[in-house]
C-alpha cells in the first residue's frame, strides 16, 4: 500500500465552527472532538502523514503542536491560499507524494480550489 497524506482544514472540519471571543475581540477558545484526534492517531499508525492547514495560528497551531500534528499556516500576504499551502506541504516531502496520494478535507469557500 502506498503511503498517503491527509491535509485537514481545521475550523468547521475538526471543530463545529464556533469560536469563543474575549472582551478584546480575540478568539480564546474552540471546541475539538477527541474522536478526531483518535482518528488522526489511527492514520499515523497506518503510516499516513497528517497535516493541518489553517489560517488560524492563534489556537489551531498550539493545539496541533500539543497533539504532535504537523501544522502549516495558509496565510500568505494577508490572504488565505490553500493551494499554495498544499504545494508547500508537498514540497516539504520532496516528491514523496503526488496529488493522487493526498486526501484533503475542508468546508469553506477558501477550500473550494483545494477540494
Amino acid at each position: 500500500m502506498n503511503k498517503k497524506l491527509v491535509i485537514l482544514d481545521v475550523d468547521g472540519v475538526l471543530t463545529d465552527g464556533r469560536k469563543m471571543y474575549g472582551r478584546d475581540g480575540v478568539v480564546f477558545g474552540k471546541e475539538f472532538c477527541d474522536h478526531d484526534f483518535t482518528a488522526i492517531k489511527k492514520f499515523h499508525l497506518a503510516g499516513w502523514s497528517v497535516f493541518w492547514l489553517s489560517a488560524d495560528e492563534n489556537i489551531n497551531k498550539v493545539v496541533a503542536d500539543n497533539r504532535c500534528i504537523q501544522f502549516l499556516s495558509s496565510m500568505y500576504d494577508n490572504r488565505i491560499d490553500k493551494i499554495r499551502g498544499i504545494d508547500q506541504i508537498l514540497g516539504l516531502y520532496e516528491g514523496e507524494f503526488t496529488l493522487s496520494d493526498v486526501i484533503y478535507a475542508g468546508d469553506d469557500l477558501f477550500d473550494i480550489d483545494a477540494i
